[in-house]
């Protein structure tokens, strides 16, 4: 097996094992969109990040067997390196043994430049590939899936859901708010950073394109859910950017409120709404870790997709081979 540089010669023969692993996932989650079915729909998506990323392929005898590509950047205020789902593939043959081949190549790369977090995105049902980067130390942290916008027909009566306008604003802020405090809890614990202004989502509250929907309980708001359409979300998500499919973007309900319907109630006319005005899948995505989320997700949706991260560990920036051989048995001594 040969590792060499990912260029623009890689770009066909990548495309077609992102789609040949695509079609494989549809066959099991017929919800996806066929789009990626195909490899000239795959290859724009490579061919226009080419120089936005850092990748190696595997050949064996001249010929492609797979392909590892991703994006140095700044993510959660960490450099991060990321793997989307469209980023990676190998021959079914020697799939774990070309992973391993290509991830021991590129992080070299990305540990030398500081990129001690890395993340990848692996369709659901690729439990083989799943157990290749488990076995590099990568564990689950984040799930993207789908559902069609079929309505939930069991609803509270107590619970009293309308969508917000720009009246409502300190309202829908206050829960914004909470849904942060929320992610830093046990056993979550991902650190407050990147909430969202007032002025972000004030103009959202007169958008007819995005919905935010209030629920009622008790004589207060305890619940909020945002839908906007999935050209909003993050374009390197397994849900697909396009014109039928809508994103939930930000869900929350109060925790002494929880477990008395408000959640159903609420994706409820958020799905009545999202049919109405066209759309015909609905996309979430969660972590894994956001034990209510979790679990009230994936009763409602299928999930398409799974994101993997690693922390290196960064002491490996000096802690390294090619130390000094002096330095090293000064220190030893001391």
């Amino acid at each position: 097996m040969e590792i060499v540089p990912f260029n623009e010669e890689h770009l066909e023969e990548a495309a077609a094992l992102v789609a040949v692993r695509y079609r494989e996932e549809r066959n099991l989650n017929p919800i996806l969109p066929t789009r990626f079915e195909d490899a000239a729909a795959v290859l724009p998506i490579l061919h226009d990040n080419i120089n936005r990323q850092t990748g190696v392929v595997a050949r064996r005898e001249g010929k492609l067997i797979g392909f590892l590509t991703g994006f140095m950047s700044l993510f959660r205020e960490v450099r991060t390196a990321y793997i989307p789902y469209w980023g990676h593939g190998a021959g079914s043959d020697t799939r774990q043994e070309t992973y391993r081949m290509l991830y021991a190549s590129l992080a070299r790369h990305w540990v030398a430049n500081g990129y001690f977090t890395h993340i990848i995105t692996i369709l659901a049902h690729e439990q083989e590939v799943l157990d290749a980067w488990f076995m590099f130390g990568f564990g689950m942290d984040n799930i993207d899936a789908l559902r069609d916008v079929s309505s939930i027909k069991r609803t509270t009566a107590d619970v009293k859901v309308r969508r917000a306008t720009t009246d409502d604003i300190d309202a829908v802020m206050s829960l914004a708010l909470a849904n942060h405090w929320h992610l830093t809890t046990t056993p979550i614990f991902r650190p407050m950073f990147g909430h969202e202004k007032r002025e972000h989502i004030e103009p959202q509250l007169s958008d007819a394109s995005v919905a935010w929907w209030l629920a009622y309980l008790d004589g207060g708001a305890v619940g909020c859910i945002r839908v906007e359409p999935s050209s909003e979300r993050d374009e390197f998500s397994v849900t697909p950017a396009d014109e039928n499919t809508c994103g939930i973007t930000r869900a929350f309900t109060k925790e002494e409120f929880r477990r008395r319907g408000v959640a159903t109630t609420l994706l409820k006319h958020s799905l009545e709404w999202v049919h109405s005005v066209g759309y015909t899948r609905c996309a979430v995505d969660c972590e894994s870790a956001n034990i209510p989320g979790f679990s009230f997700w994936l009763k409602h949706f299928q999930p398409v997709g799974y994101s993997l991260v690693r922390h290196v560990d960064e002491r490996i920036a000096w802690a390294h081979k090619d130390r000094d051989e002096t330095d090293i048995l000064r220190e030893f001594q001391s």
